[in-house]
């Protein structure tokens, strides 16, 4: 038996019972801006790579981030890349929200206080004699 009909019997297997292509076609039809995307999956490689040694423990989680950092072979980098990546996005967030702010709300806010402002002026007594 060859490989490559072995392998499309257990892709055909795993499509009839999860519907793989379904599930793949949703996520690879989201919009992910490309700013993110370095950021997202890094954080999420090192996160996955940190499940095999991190256990998230009130009692316990202190000192396995302390046995990744000294005694796992390159916890040192998978960590900080993790947290790296983690404050990246997090700073990616709030300038996007800062972007927002000064491109959308912040002339819509002062085109409402003009109008406001012209509302008073027109209307006598308000703005005394023009």
């Amino acid at each position: 038996m060859s490989g490559s009909t072995y392998l499309n019997k257990v892709y055909d297997w795993l499509e009839e019972r999860l519907e793989i292509q379904a599930i793949a076609n949703n996520i690879t039809s989201k919009y992910v801006p490309p700013y993110v995307n370095v950021f997202y999956f890094l954080g999420l490689a090192m996160g996955f790579a940190m499940t095999f040694y991190y256990r998230p423990t009130v009692t316990e989680a202190f000192a396995y981030v302390q046995y990744i950092m000294t005694e796992v072979n390159f916890g040192w980098l998978i960590q900080s890349v993790h947290r790296w990546s983690a404050s990246m996005m997090v700073l990616m967030i709030i300038l996007h929200i800062f972007c927002v702010l000064y491109t959308f709300v912040l002339p819509l806010l002062t085109v409402i206080f003009m109008l406001m402002h012209l509302s008073m002026i027109c209307k006598p007594g308000i703005s005394g004699p023009l």
